[in-house]
């Protein structure tokens, strides 16, 4: 019913943006010793997120508890999981802080990428449209030019090389559009283990997905032991929780194997997608018993390490985007040219 409330009021899901300014604004105010009630209510006059707060307020009035309203107003999966384990840590305005954090970088590689990449498919798009073109109306001006002077030149030879330009680009592009619901499909469908198994298959994901899931791992556990929980209590609580399906997974697996027995460096010790630097921090902190303030120091080192490892994408990813926009370009014009330096030629 209260979903139903909502959807009347804000039609559209959340974006990436609106959710990262709220929780950023909410952890500054929690930060100044304001109450989750006091932030909500002084977020109510604010302009931009006014709305978005009083429906807030109204649910927490309505007996709903804070993660569930995260939840029902459409805000990311680890959003209400962060929620979930700052009620077991009762590290409320740190986990927002972190998680803040976490979003913050998720949104500004996305902006980067969707910006790095919108001309080029624009471009590549109105090559296809222009090549066609070229195919239907263009070119049978230029035969018949050709035909009328009682020469055809070189017009046979650049009709094959137009065609199987307009080809190649076609196949590009379904190819694309193809890959990409394959993977929406597989993300969507497929089990976590699944997933895990493509990500170490995967070149690009592999390095990316490796940081992020051992960071997030790495935080919640050091949260959870700085809250007096012992390390099985807290793995239990990840294990518990179901809005991040890759960690709860690991904590499964590390729950299997300490139940057998394995020491906690063992029971890390052969899983997937998790840094071996950590495999090892863990060994060294258990024998010195400072596994809760390494976990935190880690987490650090590895949220800096995956910004690091982010920007050093997008420079890979800059000058291949260039270079294809400059051939596409050099593309456009010799073939719209050519046709007429071989008029003038035969003039």
């Amino acid at each position: 019913m209260l979903k139903g409330l909502f959807r009347s009021n804000q039609t559209k899901k959340l974006n990436l943006t609106t959710q990262v300014t709220f929780l950023n604004r909410m952890a500054k105010l929690l930060e100044r010793d304001h109450s989750m009630k006091q932030a909500l209510e002084f977020l109510t006059y604010d302009p931009q997120l006014g709305q978005l707060a009083k429906q807030f307020v109204g649910s927490l009035e309505n007996g709903t508890s804070l993660k569930e309203c995260f939840k029902l107003y459409d805000f990311q999966p680890i959003v209400v999981s962060f929620l979930f384990f700052s009620n077991e840590s009762g590290n409320l305005s740190g986990h927002l802080i972190h998680l803040n954090r976490l979003l913050t970088m998720r949104l500004e590689f996305q902006t980067k990428l969707k910006k790095l990449l919108r001309y080029p498919l624009f471009l590549l798009t109105v090559c296809i449209i222009l090549l066609i073109a070229l195919n239907t109306f263009l070119l049978p001006m230029f035969e018949r030019s050709f035909r009328s002077m009682g020469t055809v030149g070189s017009l046979p030879t650049y009709q094959l090389i137009l065609q199987v330009t307009q080809t190649l680009f076609l196949i590009f592009l379904i190819g694309g559009v193809i890959t990409a619901l394959l993977f929406y499909r597989f993300h969507r469908q497929s089990t976590v283990e699944q997933k895990i198994a493509m990500y170490e298959k995967t070149p690009l994901l592999h390095g990316i997905f490796k940081m992020l899931i051992t960071a997030q791992l790495s935080y919640q556990l050091a949260s959870l032991l700085q809250s007096g929980k012992t390390i099985k209590e807290a793995i239990m609580i990840i294990q518990q929780q179901d809005y991040m399906p890759s960690i709860q997974y690991f904590a499964s697996l590390l729950t299997d194997h300490l139940q057998t027995g394995m020491s906690l460096y063992n029971a890390f010790k052969d899983l997937p997608l998790i840094e071996s630097e950590f495999k090892l921090m863990i060994k060294r902190s258990t024998e010195q018993g400072t596994l809760a303030k390494d976990l935190q120091n880690y987490t650090n080192l590895a949220i800096d390490s995956m910004e690091e490892k982010l920007k050093s994408v997008m420079m890979m990813i800059q000058p291949v985007v260039y270079i294809i926009l400059g051939l596409m370009i050099v593309l456009i014009y010799s073939f719209t040219l050519f046709p007429m330096f071989q008029m003038i030629n035969q003039l």
